[in-house]
């Protein structure tokens, strides 16, 4: 069956030789109907040659005009038809002389509004320029309405440009101007209004910390996963970042997210914060920045300011709209993004990459060769910079590795890992520069035989001499030196008091020894006198717990010498209590539920400690359990009197204090 002319239904007539063979196209000398439309005397040909043979028979339609970048002009697809028959279902064709206007209005839009072009035009840069720069700036405040409309552009070239509707045709206009400068746009041509220079300043378009500098990317697109404000950081200097800065760097984020974390308080603190815009405004303009994260540092400006107390957990961070939280792109040596995202912790990874790329294992590998040494018994190499650059994006880290025969010096990709490194290879070269002193210091460093026994819950005499000898000299060599002057220097102030700070040290450690055997026997006399007196045998327990947790056996390690000196203070405390406790337990479970809050407070701190946390919060997490630690001494012991008042009540600023930072 073959649809003919007009619409019509045909069927090749059976007595035709070309019955039942089918072809896609035939041509009839004649139609004859009988029980069918027959066609008979019917020849195959082909479609192709129907178009020349209709001539004005045939008629045309145009549909999705477009424009096309490679050839330089506007197209659309024509259908040829012959008396209904469509002979060319698809032709691409020149738009510009069927439908002129059409064709000049999608020339404009689409090539140079849309800059779909293929050759490069000087105005066009230009013109383009001016548009990201007004675009850039609704980014910043998150605004619409500064860039002109596409309309606007686009009358803008439609006025200059009457009738052209192809790259061929607008250069040859070009040529003719003399220059583009006439399609050059002014900023009153792309702007319609611009942001207050204040609020502009709000919004850096970069900012320097350590050795590198890191733009910033700003995007208005609610919704898309790159919406706000992204760092870009390249992986080798993530570590120069610190993740609190993050909250500081963009003023312009301040009042937005200020307001977001107020209103999003629970009701007992938020209601005292009313009206929420004014609390506001008090907080931007007095609140200083500071090394903390913001969220710390406004929860103890609202103190102080406004008298509420907020613990960071009440604060909701996770909350906050998205655009309000830095989005982190770590990027590789050649800028290629690596990982996204907004939780601050990505910093942490970022030289976890391993930087698989060739390229930079290259670069790497050629540094080594030209930096790295090893066996090195003295500081005969100059200074060594705290970071070497291989690009401009990509750095690697110089530290001091103690080796076999001395130090090497040795490239890192991970600063913090050089820093833990070099100051051991600095202890290193310093055992080296001192080694006939410090064999003078191992041969006083001597327990005396009366606390042998007392020694054995530390590892032994042995282990005790080993520990004082590496606190002394981790605590006066372990540091961070880069250059021969500062190294000489440190030795000249420090080596002529080797001796002394090696017998002051063992003197503290042999206190410390002592009173805690002392401590331990108490606790095991009492025991053994009460064994059918279940509460002072819990109180036992319980005390000897605290006596391992306040004594471990890396004390030494643990400990500095000011705070070591305390300690058999506050294990005197814990032998009184044993006693006092087990005679008059009314009065140590009256006690014992006074310090027990602060107890569980520090137990919960403790647990919940983070690589997460600021070192300031670290901080006063040790000050907070140090008062504790006199504070059990004021209540159990109090002749035995502390170096500064303690009570409840400073104990529970001390831990709101805590509780207000992250």
């Amino acid at each position: 069956i073959y649809l003919a002319a007009r619409g019509r239904e045909v069927m090749i007539f059976p007595g035709s030789t070309l019955f039942n063979k089918g072809p896609q196209w035939i041509v009839a000398a004649e139609m004859v109907k009988t029980s069918k439309l027959f066609a008979r005397t019917v020849a195959k040909i082909d479609p192709e040659w129907l178009e020349a043979l209709g001539g004005r028979l045939c008629k045309s339609s145009y549909s999705n005009p477009h424009w096309e970048k490679n050839r330089g002009e506007v197209r659309a697809f024509e259908q040829v038809s012959l008396y209904g028959l469509v002979i060319i279902p698809r032709r691409s064709v020149a738009y510009s002389p069927i439908v002129p206007d059409e064709a000049h209005r999608i020339f404009v839009r689409s090539a140079l509004v849309e800059g779909e072009v293929k050759k490069e035009f000087a105005f066009l840069s230009h013109n383009q320029g001016l548009i990201e720069q007004v675009s850039g700036m609704e980014d910043k405040v998150r605004r619409r309405g500064m860039l002109a409309s596409e309309e606007d552009l686009a009358s803008f070239y439609s006025q200059r440009l009457p009738g052209i509707s192809d790259i061929r045709s607008l250069e040859s206009e070009i040529r003719k101007r003399g220059g583009d400068n006439f399609l050059n746009m002014k900023e009153e041509d792309v702007l319609l209004s611009c942001p207050d220079g204040k609020e502009l300043a709000l919004y850096p378009d970069e900012t320097a910390m350590g050795f590198g500098t890191f733009k910033f990317v700003y995007r208005f697109a609610p919704g898309k996963p790159d919406d706000g404000i992204t760092i870009k950081v390249p992986s080798s200097l993530a570590p120069q970042i610190s993740p609190e800065h993050l909250d500081w760097i963009v003023p312009g984020l301040f009042r937005e997210k200020i307001t977001a974390l107020i209103k999003g308080l629970p009701k007992p603190y938020r209601k005292q914060l009313v009206p929420v815009s004014s609390t506001v405004e008090v907080i931007l303009s007095e609140m200083k920045r500071t090394n903390e994260p913001l969220v710390s540092a406004l929860g103890t400006f609202i103190y102080k300011r406004f008298g509420v107390d907020i613990p960071a957990s009440q604060w909701p961070v996770d909350q906050i709209p998205e655009h309000l939280q830095m989005r982190v792109s770590l990027t590789d040596h050649t800028g290629r993004e690596l990982r996204s995202g907004r939780d601050p912790s990505i910093l942490q990874e970022g030289m976890q990459q391993k930087n698989a790329q060739k390229g930079e294992s290259d670069l790497f590998e050629k540094a080594k060769r030209k930096w790295e040494k090893t066996g090195i018994s003295s500081w005969n190499f100059g200074a060594l910079a705290e970071s070497i650059p291989l690009t401009n994006d990509l750095f690697v880290y110089p530290g001091l590795e103690p080796g076999e025969k001395g130090v090497n010096i040795r490239l890192y990709r991970d600063r913090n890992t050089a820093l833990s490194e070099h100051r051991k290879g600095v202890k290193t070269l310093f055992l080296i520069h001192f080694r006939k002193e410090l064999n003078f210091v191992k041969k006083g460093l001597i327990l005396p035989r009366t606390l042998v026994k007392a020694a054995d819950y530390f590892g032994g005499v042995g282990a005790v001499e080993k520990a004082v000898y590496e606190s002394l000299t981790n605590r006066l060599f372990r540091l961070d030196l880069r250059d021969p002057e500062s190294f000489l220097r440190h030795a000249a102030v420090n080596g002529s008091a080797l001796l002394q700070e090696s017998r002051v040290l063992l003197e503290i450690a042999e206190r410390v020894v002592e009173a805690y055997f002392q401590t331990r026997q108490a606790i095991h006399g009492i025991e053994r006198a009460n064994r059918n007196n279940r509460p002072a045998l819990d109180l036992c327990a319980r005390l000897r717990k605290e006596l391992d947790a306040l004594v471990p056996r890396d004390f030494l390690e643990r400990y500095d010498p000011d705070r070591l000196i305390h300690l058999p203070r506050y294990l005197k405390a814990m032998e009184m209590r044993a006693e006092r406790g087990s005679y008059d337990m009314e009065k140590e479970q009256k006690k014992s539920a006074a310090i027990a809050p602060f107890t569980e407070a520090l137990r919960r701190n403790i647990q919940e400690l983070s690589s997460r946390w600021t070192a300031e919060k670290r901080e006063t997490l040790e000050a907070f359990f140090w008062m504790v630690e006199e504070f059990k001494v004021s209540l159990f012991a109090q002749e035995l009197k502390t170096p500064f008042p303690v009570s409840e009540k400073r104990l529970e600023k001390k831990l709101r204090e805590l509780e207000r930072m992250i």
